[in-house]
């Protein structure tokens, strides 16, 4: 756990002063809808328990001071009229002066800033530490500077910060979104093409959420990722060729229409445009089984979502995999399947919670025996979203 009045002191010992605020962001796991954020259609994420945390002042002077109490780093630079540079060797700041640069583009003067950070959430596990750090700066900035920024707007604004130069991924809404809007024990329902969203109950009297590390570190930038939305939007652009109609997105486009003409679609972009569609379905299927309170059908989409991650998008791994089907074999366990863009990371289980250590131990011992390495998880529960929690005078 974070401790807050740690970070107070921190600061305090490295500048001088107690911080004006201090903001928190969680991180979010997506329970289904994968890859189908940027393709117009619908998620179903949570916030999870682990989160960032940044203490925050303004300067009285034009420099951005940024120290990471994880990585035990520093970054400084200059606001001049110019765009600020990218940092070359401190990766993390660049997801904090992305949002900075996003916000002078509106028009909004950014003062000195003094920011101390510290976070909880596993970085390079699918769990969106990059979201949950943009959109900590994000609401900071907010509160800080007295901004009129709701929160659409700030969650797009950080979507487009990691679309920038400065990180270059060319993510969903999905992951800005869930760390700021998420409810405590619902999941966000969130239409990605119209944006319109609703919580839905997650019932965490009968189930728990198991995240477990592959153990296969991937980096969004260095993977497939922007190789599958290139497949998606060719998919899109045959897909209207072939129903002669121009649907804006995938989601446009019915399983019955589809199932009608993807033989006139080569792969792999049949494949990919399947997933999309099919997984949208899936979502749906899965918010209404939350609605009534059915786990076992909740479970079976988790599961068909994983088989079509596997073989349709093709973005798993053998340990992801190893997991998944280790998972779904306990009688304890509702439905499992990977999180996040897949090529590693974290895949999860949805299992009842007094039966978790048991599921935890037979999944760890497949995996130790067949890896040789220590399989690490975390436990969490639909967690509060994004918001300013402390304020200290200086």
């Amino acid at each position: 756990m974070i401790n807050i009045d740690e970070i107070g002191k921190a600061f305090s010992d490295r500048f001088g002063h107690a911080p004006e605020l201090i903001a928190q962001a969680p991180g979010r796991v997506n329970l289904i809808g994968e890859h189908t954020d940027y393709n117009g259609g619908f998620v179903l994420p949570v916030a999870i328990e682990h989160r960032i945390y940044m203490a925050v002042s303004t300067a009285g002077d034009n420099v951005l001071r940024f120290y990471s109490m994880n990585f035990q780093e520093e970054y400084r630079t200059i606001i001049k009229d110019q765009p600020l540079r990218k940092a070359v060797s401190v990766d993390w700041a660049n997801y904090c002066i992305a949002v900075i640069e996003e916000l002078r583009q509106t028009g909004i003067k950014i003062p000195g800033l003094e920011v101390v950070i510290q976070g909880n959430i596993p970085i390079g596990r699918g769990l969106s530490s990059s979201a949950a750090l943009e959109i900590c700066t994000g609401v900071s900035l907010r509160e800080l500077l007295d901004l009129n920024i709701p929160d659409k707007e700030l969650a797009l604004l950080c979507q487009r910060a990691e679309h920038s130069e400065y990180v270059g991924v060319e993510c969903g809404v999905m992951d800005q979104f869930a760390s700021l809007l998420a409810q405590k024990e619902r999941a966000l329902f969130l239409d990605c093409y119209t944006l319109e969203y609703k919580t839905v109950p997650f019932p965490v009297e009968q189930a728990e959420i198991i995240i477990f590390d592959s153990g296969v570190k991937r980096e969004l930038v260095e993977t497939e990722y922007n190789q599958r939305r290139e497949q998606c939007a060719e998919g899109l652009r045959l897909v209207r060729l072939a129903l002669k109609k121009d649907i804006p997105t995938l989601r446009h486009c019915s399983p019955e229409e589809f199932e009608s003409i993807q033989s006139l679609i080569p792969e792999p972009v049949r494949s990919r445009v399947r997933h999309v569609i099919t997984e949208n379905q899936r979502v749906l299927d899965s918010v209404r089984a939350l609605e009534q309170g059915d786990m076992n059908a909740f479970g079976q989409s988790l599961n068909e979502s994983h088989a079509s991650l596997q073989k349709d998008y093709e973005v798993s791994c053998e340990e992801l995999d190893t997991i998944v089907e280790t998972a779904q074999e306990s009688k304890y366990v509702f439905g499992a399947r990977l999180t996040g863009a897949g090529f590693g990371g974290s895949a999860i289980a949805i299992a009842q919670p007094e039966s978790v250590n048991e599921v935890i131990n037979k999944v760890s011992k497949v995996y130790e025996g067949r890896y040789n390495r220590v399989l690490r998880y975390e436990l969490t529960k639909p967690a509060p979203p994004a918001s300013v929690l402390h304020y200290s005078i200086r």
